[in-house]
């Protein structure tokens, strides 16, 4: 991957209300998870009530249609049995919501691996059972190049990040490579103003990708992949949320 000033994506951004509607319908993600997490410990008629108000609503919004069928099928599933890995899958959504959060201006952007902004998101984005229209009709994004600055950036971090573990796997000579790429990418990234620093692995913020543990790449990376999907779904790329293409 090269950083190019002159390659220029066709960026075609979704409109505040598709943007706005799609912030309520990941919300409604994050909160069923939490609801499913507290039926772990106590499954009563209460947390039942709201997992059902989640749906509910969503249906009288006339929000139910824009979801995807994962999603539906995951609101609908009774309580307490959803799986471990449907429970992470969702969980990692919040970048997404803490990106589009982001865009729609409710909420700073945390540096990648960081998830601070996604409560502050979740008291922003209409619940059962607010009317969601007005909050959607005011609904404003941020300037497109503002936008697309965010989602070149965050498609560097996804590729550093995905260029570790074969880089960690590889030969002296092969890692020799890929740490001759990375510093490039990094000097041209400083060059088109996505990063500070313009030598050596500066392409994310706090420790480099080659000090992480695997643990913690492993977390970085399905961060990163959550936040590119987010701002490529905004600037138009992919028919639906669950077809994105990364790789745009």
């Amino acid at each position: 991957m090269l950083v190019d000033a002159d390659d220029e994506l066709d960026i075609e951004l979704r409109s505040p209300a598709e943007v706005a509607a799609r912030s309520i319908a990941l919300a409604c993600l994050i909160r069923r998870l939490s609801i499913e997490s507290l039926a772990q410990d106590r499954n009563d008629e209460a947390l039942a009530g709201e997992a059902f108000d989640l749906r509910a609503w969503l249906q009288t919004e006339r929000l139910w249609s824009s979801l995807e069928t994962s999603e539906t099928a995951f609101l609908d599933r009774p309580l307490g049995e959803v799986s471990d890995d449907e429970m992470a899958s969702i969980a990692w959504q919040a970048e997404g919501l803490a990106s589009l959060g982001w865009a729609l201006g409710v909420a700073d952007l945390s540096p990648v691996g960081e998830l601070g902004s996604v409560e502050s998101v979740l008291t922003r984005v209409p619940s059962p059972w607010d009317s969601a229209a007005p909050w959607i009709a005011d609904a404003r994004l941020r300037s497109e190049p503002e936008i697309a600055r965010e989602r070149d950036r965050a498609e560097l971090i996804e590729w550093r990040v995905g260029v570790e573990s074969p880089r960690r796997l590889a030969t002296d000579q092969e890692r020799a490579d890929y740490d001759r790429a990375i510093a490039e990418v990094a000097r041209e990234a400083a060059s088109a103003g996505l990063v500070d620093a313009t030598t050596g692995d500066s392409l994310i913020t706090g420790a480099p990708a080659a000090n992480l543990d695997s643990e913690a790449l492993e977390r970085l990376a399905a961060l990163a992949e959550e936040r590119l999907r987010a701002l490529n779904w905004l600037c138009g790329f992919g028919e639906s949320w669950d077809s994105v293409p990364l790789d745009v």
